[in-house]
């Protein structure tokens, strides 16, 4: 863009590139991903690594009480200043109004876009509006008849002078302004806004949009007109949402805030998802300390000498899925992502346990994840973009065009199908199906554009259903299986996780940083890869860290600089794990290891820390419950009669019991063996990587 006199379209030069972890102009993304390479059909290749999944009560605090206007239907781009200045080819700026009265000066290129905020009244046929930053000073009131699509209105954007400027109006179908909205509040010139607070006004938007009434504007962007060369309508307000034209394919009856998303549903048609955003933005973090056991050598012992492996999969398989990663690191925006290495550290330390690994980076397509998934993989890894109904992004980007009185959401869904079934995948669209309308996957629409009004392509994402068609009709079963969903808000469906049915399972509850994602899936397969390591223990640790600032382990660095406050986006208690016994799920958080009413967790974590200073996982058990025996349940540490038993314990409690369930749990954590004398609803269904090989 041109710099000008006041800099009200230069967006480098305001913003400094003022591009954001997960709020970024569309455009970037789509040229950013071509070195992605996600799989894709209908008319073009386009790509774009969304940033990753987050949030809540910022969100239903913006939107709890929308006022609107007819203008919240309706964007005027800037043609020129009566100077004679206007945009660069490429550039746009977008006079936006948003739902309460709020206005933005939407300044976008290729690479940036800039929200100055201001406010505006609309009545009579008068508008009056307001803005005061540093590069936007305007205040007018002027007739503005909504019939016309060129108006002049009193003031100059590149200019302080007394002048005038040349507008075009432009309808501004849903999605578009959502995006608008989004990317404008996001980079909000005079502000630092989250990325909850940008998607807040984004679902304030949506609000105001479908209550504003029968404007002529569409639901969805299009590519093409309908057969007659009008695009169907939605009336809105003059009969509430479900009150629209004749054909009724665009009729909105609802509009859902997901948080990271927004689901648009219709009368008529499958519902669409519209991504704001992926992963939350950078949380606080902070550097680990360092406690004086990191310095002892047996921290690090593994038993070379464990079970018999009775605790892990049938499958010595494991499946990475991760369609948003990058090779070269994109843009600065984009640190978020996850790198491919990254992956292949993974696969290599799964490949070093015995494991064959399937690694889906990019591409990740719903063919590939179904023939990965089908046969019940040990271990399972999906990280992408999810939301709280328990759906995920694949990498499968489809693109069509609306014609013949549909929409291009209807026409790509459309289009997915028919790829699905000619790759041999009738019964995944036909599955729960209504008619047309799949219930496995939805259409995700992607912010792939930095001008409102032109288009953006659609994702698949796989809904709950999908995993009820692999374990019922696919006769998948992840019952001996530990499936790890790497995505926000997912675990606030409960859905997924039953229809999954893991053996042990994890999922974040809430947005969370991706960098901690990321830390995190590295640090479980790290640690699992230690024999007579659980997911329950590993669970433990990273509770440590978070509770004590403090590494002991080798693999506790991986989370040095990204761990942060135990109530932000950086915080380990987002992930929330289970175990499945066959009829119950238990939650690792109140049970087991942690569950402070039946055991004492540094107590067990300590005798776990003993139990392996012998080569065999075995002998260590036998010691500890020899320990109990002979000499701490008599009140007695072993003192000089038994060294091993007198180190071996974090301190005799005076509750015998307690102590005696604290010893047969860490010997069932080391081995296998289950506690006697704990109910069994207490005891974490236990799960291995590999140790049955010796």
């Amino acid at each position: 863009m041109e710099i000008s006199e006041r800099g009200a379209v230069a967006v480098g030069r305001r913003a400094g590139g003022r591009l954001r972890s997960g709020m970024v102009c569309g455009i970037a993304l789509v040229l950013l991903g071509s070195a992605v390479g996600p799989a894709v059909h209908g008319a073009t290749v386009v790509a774009g690594p969304v940033v990753r999944p987050a949030h809540q009560e910022q969100v239903r605090a913006a939107a709890s009480s929308v006022e609107t206007s007819p203008l919240v239907r309706y964007g005027y781009s800037l043609v020129h200043d009566s100077s004679g200045w206007a945009p660069n080819k490429g550039a746009a700026v977008t006079l936006l109004f948003s739902a309460d009265g709020v206005a933005f000066m939407y300044s976008a290129d290729a690479t940036e876009c800039l929200g100055d905020q201001g406010s505006y009244s609309y009545h009579a046929g008068r508008l009056s509006v307001r803005f005061h930053t540093p590069d936007v000073n305007v205040s007018a009131t002027f007739a503005l008849s909504m019939a016309k699509t060129e108006v002049t209105m009193p003031f100059q954007v590149a200019s302080a002078k007394t002048g005038t400027s040349l507008w075009k109006q432009e309808p501004l179908a849903l999605d578009a302004g959502v995006f608008a909205i989004f990317n404008a509040e996001g980079n909000n010139a005079s502000g630092n806004p989250t990325l909850e607070e940008a998607s807040g006004f984004a679902y304030a938007y949506a609000q105001a949009w479908v209550a504003a009434g029968s404007t002529g504007a569409t639901a969805l962007s299009r590519r093409a007109k309908a057969r007659d060369g009008r695009p169907r309508l939605v009336t809105g307000s003059s009969g509430g949402p479900g009150a629209c034209s004749a054909g009724g394919g665009d009729c909105i009856t609802s509009v859902e805030n997901l948080d990271t998303d927004l689901r648009i549903s219709f009368k008529d048609g499958p519902p669409v998802n519209i991504n704001l955003y992926s992963w939350a933005g950078e949380s606080g973090s902070s550097e680990l300390g360092t406690s004086p056991l990191e310095s002892d050598p047996r921290v690090n012992l593994d038993p070379t000498v464990h079970p018999d492996g009775q605790y892990d999969p049938t499958n010595k398989t494991a499946v990475l899925i991760s369609p948003f990663t990058y090779t070269v690191l994109p843009w600065p925006a984009h640190t978020s992502l996850e790198s491919t290495s990254d992956l292949h550290t993974m696969a290599s330390t799964l490949e070093s346990r015995g494991y064959k690994v399937t690694e889906l980076l990019g591409a990740a397509s719903v063919k590939e994840i179904v023939d990965a998934l089908k046969p019940g993989p040990g271990y399972v890894l999906f990280s992408t973009h999810g939301n709280k109904e328990g759906d995920l992004v694949t990498g499968e980007t489809v693109q069509a065009q609306g014609l013949n009185g549909l929409s291009a959401a209807e026409a790509a869904t459309l289009v997915e199908r028919q790829h699905l079934i000619d790759e041999g995948l009738k019964s995944l669209v036909d599955y729960g199906a209504k008619g047309l309308d799949p219930a496995t996957f939805l259409m995700s629409e992607e912010d792939c554009s930095f001008l409102p009004s032109a288009g953006c392509t659609y994702k698949v994402m796989l809904t709950p259903w999908f995993w009820s068609w692999l374990t019922v009709n696919q006769h998948t079963s992840f019952g001996k299986s530990l499936v790890f969903i790497s995505a926000c808000l997912t675990n606030q469906n409960p859905n997924l996780r039953a229809t999954i049915g893991a053996l042990n399972y994890f999922s974040f509850e809430n947005s969370v940083d991706a960098k901690l994602a990321l830390a995190i899936e590295l640090y479980l397969v790290k640690s699992l890869a230690r024999p007579t390591r659980s997911p329950e223990e590993v669970y433990y640790n990273l509770e440590r860290i978070q509770r004590t600032n403090m590494m002991i382990y080798k693999q506790d660095k991986l989370l040095d600089g990204v761990l942060g406050s135990s109530l932000d986006k950086s915080s380990s208690g987002n992930l929330i794990g289970y175990g499945w016994t066959g009829s119950k799920w238990i939650n690792f958080y109140a049970a087991g290891f942690l569950d402070n009413s039946i055991v004492d967790p540094s107590e067990v974590w300590w005798m776990l820390f003993a139990g392996r200073w012998d080569t065999n996982a075995q002998h260590g058990a036998a010691n500890l419950t020899r320990c109990l025996n002979d000499y701490w349940l008599k009140g007695s540490t072993g003192g000089l009669a038994d060294e091993f038993c007198n180190s071996a314990n974090a301190g005799l409690p005076k509750d015998k019991e307690r102590l005696r369930n604290d010893v047969e749990y860490a010997v069932y954590l080391l081995d296998g063996q289950k506690p006697a004398d704990l109910p069994p609803d207490q005891v974490v269904p236990r799960w291995t990587l590999d140790d049955g090989s010796k």
